[in-house]
């Protein structure tokens, strides 16, 4: 064979194979479909910045009447309760068959990891937990691109029900979640769901307010009065020493027989 003779099959294959380079490594998107508790609203998840570290924090994806999701968020210095309470109070929104306004948002590539993922669901992180899962989340790469608002800027309707008192057909005994924060008095209902009155522990009066309200409760139970609750939330599940509470909620002082 002559030494100055290639074929040209041969020269493409050489010339492909300079010009070859593997291909990047695709960008894993965080899927939030299979995340949704309930009403369009997710799990809550530590997110950080990808070109901002000191961007970082909490928060869940809120599904808006367009079909968009805004992503609501809190920092590491914000109450970790805030957050919290603002899901139960856009779930009792959305049970209700109210709508949030779509607000005013920016957009952020963050790297995202659900705190169910980070075995911090049930937990009120602090601001040095929050940065130390931040990194462990921006460590594993998964991100996407949000349109994000401060919880804050979230404009949120007030939810007032009315409950029949004649429907009443139980209450249990109070007790008190096993963060230790609220006392909690549960009524159940014929027709519905539970209806829990908190008291916040650190008041001490707090069983006493409770047990008092609970006396009223039965008394009305044998007429035609309504219950009136003001400002409810509305929670898939929350736990108390004497288990599992479902259904809505609202302070003692929000409630009143009519």
């Amino acid at each position: 064979m002559n030494a100055n003779w290639f074929h040209p099959l041969a020269i493409s294959m050489v010339l492909g194979a300079c010009a070859y380079k593997a291909p990047a490594p695709p960008v894993e998107r965080v899927p939030t479909d299979l995340l949704y508790q309930s009403e369009g609203i997710t799990h809550t998840f530590i997110f950080r910045s990808v070109l901002r570290p000191g961007f970082e924090g909490e928060g869940f994806f809120l599904a808006l009447p367009d079909g968009k999701d805004v992503f609501v968020q809190s920092a590491p210095d914000d109450n970790p309760h805030d957050i919290a309470n603002l899901k139960r109070t856009l779930q009792a929104v959305r049970k209700t068959g109210a709508n949030v306004s779509s607000p005013q948002t920016n957009s952020e590539e963050v790297f995202l990891a659900t705190k169910y993922e980070l075995n911090a669901e049930h937990r009120a992180l602090d601001p040095q937990e929050i940065h130390a899962l931040a990194q462990i989340v921006a460590s594993r790469g998964a991100r996407r691109t949000v349109a994000w608002v401060n919880y804050r800027n979230l404009q949120v309707p007030s939810v007032t029900l009315r409950f029949p008192a004649r429907g009443i057909v139980g209450m249990d005994p109070v007790t008190m979640t096993t963060g230790g924060s609220v006392h909690v008095l549960t009524i159940h209902f014929r027709d519905g769901d539970a209806l829990s009155l908190v008291a916040a522990a650190s008041r001490p009066d707090a069983q006493d307010r409770l047990n008092a309200k609970k006396a009223g409760l039965e008394e009305a139970a044998r007429s035609s009065k309504m219950i009136r609750a003001e400002d409810l939330q509305y929670h898939r599940e929350f736990f108390t020493v004497d288990g599992v509470r479902r259904g809505w909620s609202a302070s003692v002082d929000k409630v009143g027989i009519e």
